[in-house]
């Protein structure tokens, strides 16, 4: 599909995202914000490697951050809130390879330890 921005924001659609919108490879904005999707975060969504706005917010998934993140390296603005994690305790998401970030907001994601040295080195960094 050759859609560049797929924006499904305050519907309140709920369960999870369809397994269709794995097809959106060339998506470069994602965001759902204020809907009711819960099940974990699908995989399908780091293998959009061409995405730069990443929206997750207002949502109910489950479990946490996977570090499946690093394929998304075209990154420019990051934003997850309310996930509840797990059993154990999670650190902050390997972001390493995304250093074109502006703006991440990781917000009541259950996150413990320190934030990674590496951040301080994302010179584009101007909202954290």
């Amino acid at each position: 599909m050759t859609h560049n921005f797929r924006y499904v924001m305050n519907n309140l659609f709920d369960d999870q995202l369809p397994q269709s919108f794995q097809k959106l490879t060339k998506l470069k904005a994602f965001n759902i914000l204020g809907n009711a999707f819960n099940k974990s975060i699908p995989g399908y969504i780091f293998e959009w490697d061409k995405l730069e706005i990443l929206s997750l917010m207002g949502n109910n998934f489950e479990g946490h951050l996977p570090n499946k993140i690093l394929g998304l390296p075209r990154l420019t603005y990051l934003a997850i809130n309310n996930l509840p994690g797990g059993e154990t305790d999670v650190l902050f998401p390997d972001i390493h390879n995304i250093v074109h970030l502006k703006s991440l907001t990781l917000r009541s994601c259950s996150l413990t330890g320190s934030i990674p040295d590496y951040i301080w080195r994302f010179t584009n960094l101007s909202y954290l």
